[in-house]
């Protein structure tokens, strides 16, 4: 009899024959295991489970699928559930990086942060001086409100980068494209 568990450690569910064992009485036949399937009112062996692929298939109601779809069918429970009464861990994190690293990411976010909070302001200034100018009889109101437009379409463009440069979540993204944003915050 094979173990409830797979010695493979990149196959960490538990054996299929086995979970579906303890609800279906199951015979083998050659490399596979058959028996009534729970699904529907069987009254041949219709069900077979193969241990070799981890899967199971019912040739009467067309269910199939592995461990995990047996027990969400069984038990009429979601995925995340049939995974915990398996005892498998679902959550995989993303790799952080270390002290070190995440120090110089920190540092790199409010350096760039506080340039961008002085291209603002700067750009704030000319858009200030726009309306100002714009008040005046012998200007060009259409060249001024093309400039204007475009100060403020890089003040929302430089904003938005300041509030996801703040946002710890977005950050690490960021991070990876420093390059082109230190570009942008140059041309500001």
């Amino acid at each position: 009899m094979k173990p409830a568990y797979s010695h493979n450690p990149a196959d960490c569910k538990p054996s299929i024959t086995e979970v579906i064992g303890k609800y279906v009485d199951l015979r083998r036949a050659g490399k596979e295991h058959t028996g009534l399937c729970p699904f529907h009112a069987d009254k041949t062996p219709s069900l077979s489970v193969n241990e070799d692929k981890a899967v199971f298939h019912c040739f009467g109601c067309g269910a199939g699928g592995d461990v995990i779809t047996f027990v969400e069918l069984i038990e009429n429970i979601p995925f995340k559930e049939a995974c915990a009464r398996l005892s498998l861990d679902t959550f995989k994190p993303k790799p952080r990086p270390h002290r070190a690293e995440a120090e110089k990411i920190v540092k790199w976010a409010r350096d760039t942060s506080k340039k961008i909070c002085d291209a603002l302001r700067d750009i704030g200034e000319q858009i200030y001086i726009c309306s100002i100018a714009r008040k005046q009889a012998d200007t060009d109101s259409t060249l001024i409100e093309t400039v204007e437009a475009e100060l403020i379409r890089r003040w929302a463009i430089l904003e938005d980068f300041d509030d996801d440069l703040n946002n710890s979540e977005v950050v690490l993204e960021l991070w990876e494209q420093r390059k082109d944003i230190e570009s942008l915050v140059e041309m500001a």
